[in-house]
């Protein structure tokens, strides 16, 4: 299920509710300072921070939250929420698909690359020293929420790495797409349906 609101965390409080599981957070520590503390009041959840960046996207660090989640006495009632780019979004899908044999995940992408990529097709996994993704599966995640609202915390040279993968899907299969890429609700909308259906 994809959704796009400016009111997101609302969305993520109804659809935990809806499952009726137990809510955890994985995000990494710069997303968590900047949006963390607030969903956590409103979900009353637990959450896990990695550091950020592709040095996360380890089997360690699949370990590491897994270990916590028993440690804080998660166990099959257990709805994950990604928050995060794509290394949280990766890893925490990975997670999803594995922990007690699958847990239902809530994608809430934060930055533009995550929202218009890795948030999409169900793919996720961790990188080893033979390259990168090659452990890792395909697993849907139960809801993914595009929020706008997020890309006000990013830098330019985050959103100009959304835009080359935008610029990408459009130069494959939507020519007037190509020639009117911007970070705007309507070109985002538009890049994730050509992305879906590439996928």
């Amino acid at each position: 299920m994809l959704i796009y609101s400016e009111d997101s965390f609302s969305c993520v409080k109804q659809r935990v509710s809806e499952l009726g599981k137990r809510p955890v957070i994985v995000t990494d520590h710069h997303v968590d300072a900047l949006y963390g503390q607030r969903l956590k009041e409103i979900l009353g959840a637990e959450s896990i921070a990695i550091v950020p960046g592709e040095l996360s996207k380890t089997r360690q660090t699949k370990e590491h939250i897994e270990n916590t989640l028993f440690a804080l006495g998660y166990t099959k009632d257990t709805v994950i929420i990604a928050m995060g780019g794509g290394v949280v979004t990766d890893i925490a899908g990975f997670v999803a698909a594995t922990f007690c044999r699958g847990v239902p995940l809530i994608i809430l992408p934060t930055s533009l690359m995550a929202m218009v990529d890795a948030a999409h097709g169900g793919k996720n996994g961790v990188n080893t020293h033979h390259g990168k993704n090659l452990i890792g599966t395909y697993y849907e995640a139960d809801m993914i929420i595009i929020d706008l609202r997020f890309l006000g915390s990013l830098s330019q040279t985050e959103i100009a790495s959304g835009l080359v993968e935008m610029y990408k899907v459009a130069a494959v299969s939507h020519r007037a797409l190509f020639f009117d890429v911007n970070v705007s609700k309507e070109c985002i909308q538009k890049s994730i349906l050509c992305k879906n259906a590439l996928v």
